[in-house]
């Protein structure tokens, strides 16, 4: 349904802690490092983009078929009030000036390439 959801890769994500946990600023702009900064700020890390569980479903089925699998999802419709468990990460990206390199559809689709190679015993190194 309308339930929306953030992804955010794990790549995406260590980079992100890393950048933080160099600096930390404050809204005036004064940069603080974690290690002897006594200012603490609320920050959330994230995606700009939300996905509902609907499209996110249905980019695993598409791009599944391009490596020959079929995999037979369903969302079940349920009733009641939706929860939106996206967070506005805007004052992250803009204090960093960082933004997520990696799409949902380009995770997926290495992960389907994982499958095909751990299938195959063929590890990359």
């Amino acid at each position: 349904g309308g339930q929306k959801y953030g992804f955010l890769d794990a790549r995406d994500a260590v980079e992100g802690i890393s950048l933080m946990a160099r600096h930390l600023v404050n809204p005036e702009g004064d940069v603080y490092s974690q290690l002897s900064g006594e200012r603490r700020i609320l920050l959330n890390l994230g995606n700009q983009i939300f996905y509902s569980l609907s499209y996110i479903c249905d980019k695993i089925a598409q791009i599944g078929r391009k490596y020959g699998y079929y995999p037979q999802i369903e969302v079940a419709q349920e009733d009641g009030e939706w929860y939106n468990s996206s967070l506005d990460s805007t004052k992250f990206c803009s204090t960093f000036s960082w933004q997520a390199k990696y799409l949902l559809e380009d995770t997926i689709k290495e992960i389907y390439e994982d499958v095909e190679c751990r299938g195959k015993n063929i590890y990359v190194q």
